[in-house]
């Protein structure tokens, strides 16, 4: 075989950028991992400790049933006052469940959640009749039978992310018993954000130093598939840490208002205001992505000021907004290839940011260099401060 002919042969550079596309996605996932693995395992050796292990029922001295529940930690929890009532208190139903509300012996609330397996939209009359549930609705009467009278599952029992003990039954019924066992759910919940911030901390630079890297290669026809991968990582960081210590905050700000503001919707406590607000974070989470998926361009082709990346970003976004939407359809889509089909998670693993990156990058390069040959016509309007990475 002809080495030199093979060597500049298209077949030779296929094998090349897949290659080097595959290293600098596995580098920098290694990376986001360093940065989110402290918090993340403490996250889930809170949730693995915090879990429920067995559940088992009990009776007492005067014969009533309770649950003795038992945590993975080997902590021990009684429930009292399994229902023993049949006077359902309310009730509502949704596409996956039939909710309706027992009274223990303490007078305390207790929600069952039975599977809606009827597909019942409607409740006219719900009532016991001894042990079988009579539900009337939509013309018709269902009999669900021995409803509370099911072995217990471990399985189906949990503490879910409310904090709300859930004991499961083996017929599919739950039972909620709502924030009656201590945990250390709050922690968890801190832990879990702190692992988010850091991890976009870290993908924000990973995702530019990857466009970088291609564009390097691209142009040049050769770069250091390693060593300068770490070089253009650090550059990026300098570049956008100040950026990145104000947005990012800002984002866990907005993303826990965005989450109370749904809860608050979603349990029918909303008006107006709470409304308005949602959406409006909501545009402000697009905005954010949009901005983004222009980020790697500003990064790679020019030097600039904290400021300047931002609103040249930003411009940039707007001004070929056409081109923003496939951007962040080539990046969301590759994900959504994961949840739609499984075999795709391993191809993520492998290419999940640099394909996209790649193909981001022939899209896009014409225009900018576009910009970077016409840099001495503008370079006044206060856009740029340091000049090209050409320079």
């Amino acid at each position: 075989m002809d080495i030199e002919k093979y060597a500049s042969s298209k077949l030779f550079m296929f094998f090349e950028w897949t290659y080097k596309l595959v290293i600098w996605n596995l580098l920098s996932l290694l990376v986001i991992a360093i940065f989110g693995a402290g918090p993340l395992i403490g996250f889930y050796t809170l949730q693995n400790n915090y879990s429920i292990e067995n559940v088992a029922y009990i009776t007492d001295v005067d014969d009533e049933i309770g649950i003795e529940v038992t945590l993975k930690n080997g902590n021990k929890t009684i429930l009292e006052g399994f229902p023993t009532s049949r006077e359902i208190v309310e009730y509502r139903v949704d596409d996956s469940y039939i909710y309706f509300v027992l009274k223990n012996k303490n007078e305390e609330n207790i929600t069952i959640c039975l599977p809606n397996k009827e597909f019942i939209k409607t409740i006219d009359k719900i009532y016991f009749d001894d042990q079988n549930l009579i539900i009337e609705g939509m013309k018709k009467s269902f009999v669900y039978e021995n409803v509370l009278l099911s072995p217990l599952s471990n399985e189906f029992s949990r503490i879910d992310t409310s904090n709300y003990t859930i004991i499961g039954l083996e017929n599919g019924v739950l039972v909620n018993y709502g924030n009656v066992i201590v945990t250390k759910h709050n922690l968890a919940g801190g832990l879990m954000i702190v692992a988010l911030l850091l991890i976009i901390f870290a993908l924000i630079p990973c995702i530019v130093t990857i466009f970088s890297m291609i564009k390097i290669f691209g142009e040049d026809g050769k770069s250091d598939t390693f060593g300068l991968f770490f070089d253009r990582l650090w550059d990026n960081f300098k570049s956008l840490w100040k950026l990145e210590l104000i947005i990012i905050p800002s984002l866990g700000l907005l993303a826990f208002a965005l989450y109370i503001y749904y809860m608050i919707i979603q349990g029918g406590g909303g008006n107006f205001l709470y409304t308005a607000s949602y959406n409006f974070i909501l545009i402000t989470l697009l905005l954010f992505v949009l901005w983004f998926v222009n980020l790697p361009m500003t990064l790679g082709y020019f030097r600039m000021n904290t400021y300047s990346i931002f609103k040249f970003t930003l411009i940039m976004a707007f001004k070929n907004i056409l081109y923003t939407f496939l951007y962040v359809f080539l990046i969301v889509g590759m994900l959504l290839l994961c949840f739609i089909f499984d075999f795709f998670i391993p191809i993520w693993f492998l290419v999940g940011f640099s394909l996209p990156m790649y193909i981001i990058y022939l899209v896009s390069k014409k225009k900018y260099k576009a910009l970077v040959h016409d840099f001495e016509s503008y370079k006044d309007d206060d856009i740029y401060d340091l000049g090209t990475n050409e320079d």
